[in-house]
């Protein structure tokens, strides 16, 4: 089944029906689907059995790609005296729909000027692909004492307060230091930590913004914070502090793409997970 999804997905120039193996039968209709440049999936059962499920015998399926998570034991965190004092909006769950859509606008700006013959792709945390963390597990964290009211935070230079959505997407797009939205990560239906969804940051803002979500789990009393494929700039900061890194043994994210030579999957982060 898993290999018949690849004749679904691709566009016939990449799989045409006359290449479809003449032993699984005939080839599935590309009905409303056939446009991919890739597809993506987490599997809980190792790197093998979805590489192997490739559309025909002679080519590889779904390769995992950077399956690196590192993580922080709260009870453990020393505040460092890093970086200079900043100004910071919390997000709730209204404005953080709004700083997704800002977000997605910075990364399609940023993704637009990449150079190079390397082709690069990425999801966009907008149009309630982010906000699947937020609603799957709240039938959890609603239970929490206090009930969770921020989502987010984003380093600020306007002394503006949160009048409106407009307000926050602006601050969000025009932030050029820290920028991070959460969910709560649980494990047997007990919530146990913070899980970074989406993180953007400088090296110099990196260190205030981790201490203050640091703080938040603290309130919660959440035994850690997690992060997927920090960033190589701040991988120095989290040895420091005390960031454990490890490869992951599950949701690995792996790609098949449907196209010639490779391309290069950036911010692969938590908040594109399903």
């Amino acid at each position: 089944m898993m290999r018949l999804l690849h004749w679904v997905l691709a566009p016939e120039s990449y799989l045409p029906s006359s290449k479809f193996p003449g032993e699984w039968g005939m080839p599935p209709e590309r009905t409303l689907a056939g446009d991919a440049n890739c597809s993506i999936l987490y599997s809980d059962v190792g790197s093998d059995f979805y590489h192997l499920c490739g559309p025909t015998t002679s080519e590889h399926g779904w390769v995992v790609d950077k399956p690196l998570s590192t993580e922080w034991n709260v009870s453990e965190w020393v505040k460092s005296a890093q970086g200079a004092n900043k100004q910071w909006i919390w997000l709730d769950n209204r404005t953080l729909i709004e700083s997704w859509k800002a977000d997605a606008r910075k990364i399609e700006e940023e993704l637009s000027t990449h150079l190079g013959n390397e082709t690069i792709f990425t999801f966009l945390p907008d149009r309630g692909v982010a906000e699947f963390q937020y609603q799957r597990s709240k039938g959890l964290w609603s239970q929490l004492e206090p009930l969770p009211v921020y989502w987010g935070i984003c380093s600020t230079t306007s002394e503006v307060g949160l009048d409106d959505a407009h307000v926050t997407n602006e601050i969000v797009y025009n932030s050029q230091v820290a920028y991070a939205t959460w969910a709560f990560g649980y494990s047997q239906e007990v919530v146990q930590g913070l899980i970074i969804t989406r993180l953007r940051a400088t090296k110099e803002g990196f260190p205030q913004l981790l201490e203050r979500i640091i703080d938040y789990a603290k309130g919660y009393g959440l035994s850690k914070v997690e992060i997927w494929n920090l960033a190589p700039d701040f991988k120095e900061f989290a040895i420091q502090t005390g960031g454990r890194t490890y490869s992951l043994e599950e949701h690995l994210p792996a790609i098949k793409w449907y196209g010639a030579g490779g391309a290069k999957w950036v911010l692969n982060e938590k908040f594109c997970w399903c």
